[in-house]
């Protein structure tokens, strides 16, 4: 039996199968990913966002995953890095409102992504987004309200544990390794609201994304 929190959250990140999950959660996470793809599109159009585009083209690598829109074939981190960037860099995407964050922003730029490189199965890429998406909404939920009056952005709270859930699935991690993975995730688990009305919000998407997979990758 789970001795803590934290463990019995990893026992059931490992632990959900595509079986055990209701009809319309997947029905729903369809809609969700179809969403935020449609969002990176425009995001990948604004000159705003190009900046993490050029870093990422730029910096080379071996062509594990793609770059939407553009094409480019780059490591899987930076795919999932500048996706993240172009799926929040336009402010369209969905937000978690009992919780707070953006949870596909979070989950589907990594798993398509790692899904591409693993050559994961459909069942195995909606399983990760929608168990990354969960994770998130737990563990925001918990914190909420009080996190964000002390000024600390939900996002970048939640979204590290989200993007690692879904890298951790995909990658098939036992319970153990999930509980490690938590750990890790906890670590760089932050966010401050002191940014005023410039930019910084859209990088947490990013940076959460790059942060929560590169624990465990």
């Amino acid at each position: 039996m789970a001795n803590g929190i934290t463990e019995q959250l990893a026992i059931h990140t490992a632990r959900v199968r595509y079986e055990d999950i209701p009809p319309e959660a997947i029905e729903k996470a369809k809609d969700c990913i179809l969403d935020q793809i449609g969002v990176e599109l425009i995001g990948s159009t604004l000159e705003w966002n190009k900046i993490a585009y050029r870093y990422v083209a730029d910096m080379g690598g071996r062509g594990e995953s793609t770059v939407v829109n553009y094409g480019d074939r780059v490591p899987t981190l930076d795919a999932a890095f500048v996706n993240a960037t172009f799926g929040q860099g336009c402010e369209l995407d969905d937000v978690g409102f009992a919780a707070g964050g953006h949870p596909s922003a979070a989950t589907v730029p990594v798993a398509l992504a790692l899904g591409e490189k693993q050559r994961s199965t459909g069942k195995d890429f909606l399983a990760a987004v929608i168990v990354g998406c969960d994770v998130m909404y737990r563990l925001l939920a918990a914190v909420r309200p009080s996190s964000g009056k002390r000024g600390f952005h939900s996002h970048g709270i939640g979204a590290p544990f989200a993007a690692m859930a879904t890298a951790g699935r995909l990658l098939g991690l036992q319970e153990g390794q999930m509980l490690h993975a938590f750990g890790i995730a906890g670590m760089h688990s932050s966010g401050t609201m002191e940014y005023g009305d410039a930019s910084p919000t859209r990088a947490h998407r990013s940076a959460d994304d790059h942060r929560g997979q590169t624990r465990i990758s």
